[in-house]
């Protein structure tokens, strides 16, 4: 007779439990998007690109 306790981990419950359990933590983790930044139109030259401080 197979153990109760390996019958409920192999199950396909527990195997949708776990990923959506390690997606939500991956999505939690994750550094926010980056703000899109978009030309101003009325400009009259393209701005500089920003620059990364050190």
């Amino acid at each position: 007779m197979p153990d109760p306790l390996w019958q409920r981990l192999i199950s396909a419950e527990h195997f949708e439990r776990e990923t959506e359990s390690t997606l939500r933590r991956l999505h939690l983790a994750a550094d926010p998007a980056p703000l899109l930044c978009l030309p101003d139109p009325d400009a009259d030259e393209a701005p500089e690109p920003p620059t990364r401080l050190q």
